[in-house]
Formats: C-alpha cells, structure tokens, sequence
C-alpha cells in the first residue's frame, strides 16, 4: 500500500508491502480485535530510506494497557505501537499529535479502518499536550548532546519541531495538511556538526517558543510557519 499525500516525491518506500497476519501474530493480537492500522514515523513523513524500518500504530478493541513492540516479519523491521480504543480516544480529545496525525494520515497509509473516531480537539489542550512534550524533548535532547550523542539529540530535536509545524496547522486548519512540513528543519538539524548545546538553543529557543505562541493564538500571525527557516 503507498503513502500518498504529505509531500512531492512519493516512492516506493512509502508502502507496506507485508502481510499484516504476521505483524498480529509477532503482537498476539487477534485480526478480529483489530481496529484500525496506520502506518506512520518516517514513511509518513516522507523521510525513509531503504534501511528504515516501518512503524505502525495499531488500534484495538477493548482498554487493554498501550504497548510498543520491536519486531522483524519476513523482510521487514517493524515497530509498533497497540493501542486501546478508549485510549486512543481519550489521547485525541487531549490533542496528542501522534493521534492526531493518525486520523489526518493520507488515505494510503491508512493500512486498515473499521471505525472512524471523533476529533473534536480543544485548542487549549493542544497547546498544553504540544508545550508539555517540547519541555520534555528539550532535557532530553540537551542531556543526549551534551553527553556527546549529538545525532540521537539532533533527531529529538527535529521532532520536536515536527510536533510544533503539525500543531500548528491543526490550530489553524483543523487538520494536518502537509506531514512533509518539517522536513528542511530536520535536514537542516541532522547537517550540523556543532557539539555544544549553546547552538541549538540559539537556533530553535525563540523560534519554536514563537510557533507555540501561534498555536496558542493562530490568527495572529498567520505566516509564522512559513518563515520557520532555519537557513535564514
């Protein structure tokens, strides 16, 4: 199945060409008890390479406890996450991004859908789950490049700015409408060879402070994200 939408240049490396009966079987979860299946991460983004491995976030009948999993099916590496209905649920209506880019992901990387789920996300519970998770990407990728594991810092770096870009086009749109929009600010971070933490504060700080300002208040400045350039 191929991952359409998001950005120009789709190939195959936005598919899952696998049978899903064997990602249930590494899971132990029964085909019937199956939800919904998306394929997300990298693949969505628009950002694979041929080594990349898939991940999918597999929705579940019942209010059993989430999980992630690491596994290999013939001729892929996967992670996956399984999640409960109620729980999914519950992490849209917070605003969680991992969520809501699920329910927005283009029609292709939807690999299974049995039940549509409401999205009605409160703004303020968006910015509150969006500033909650830059405050905890910003320690950990602080910790990680001044401990001298610069590519794993920059990575959750680029993340981070991610989940700004996607909230603020649900602040603004009320949907993700490009998945592909961080993707030069992740270029542009995973090409930097400065090892102290002092130039990625610069870089990001006030930049990404400003986008949450604009999820917070999105008709205030409506080219915001348009200007997030860090070549600038």
């Amino acid at each position: 199945m191929a991952c359409d939408g998001g950005g120009a240049g789709l190939d195959g490396l936005r598919r899952f060409p696998h049978d899903l009966g064997d990602v249930y079987g590494k899971l132990a979860v029964k085909r019937g008890d199956v939800l919904n299946v998306y394929l997300v991460g990298s693949r969505l983004w628009g950002t694979a390479t041929p080594k990349s491995d898939y991940d999918l976030y597999v929705v579940t009948k019942g209010s059993g406890a989430t999980r992630n999993a690491h596994f290999r099916i013939p001729g892929a590496e996967v992670d996956a996450v399984v999640v409960s209905a109620a729980a999914f649920q519950s992490r849209l209506a917070e605003g969680k991004m991992q969520e809501l880019c699920c329910v927005h992901a283009p029609p292709a990387c939807v690999l299974v859908q049995t039940t549509a789920f409401a999205v009605k996300v409160d703004a303020a519970a968006m910015h509150a789950s969006l500033v909650e998770r830059h405050d905890k990407d910003w320690r950990r990728a602080e910790k990680l490049i001044a401990g001298g594991r610069l590519r794993e810092g920059q990575k959750v770096l680029s993340h981070s700015v991610r989940g700004h870009l996607l909230a603020l086009q649900m602040a603004r749109h009320g949907a993700i409408t490009d998945f592909a929009a961080a993707n030069p600010a992740a270029r542009h971070l995973l090409n930097m060879y400065d090892t102290a933490w002092a130039a990625y504060d610069v870089l990001l700080a006030a930049k990404l402070a400003a986008l949450r300002d604009a999820v917070r208040q999105p008709a205030a400045d409506a080219g915001e994200a348009a200007r997030f350039d860090l070549d600038a």
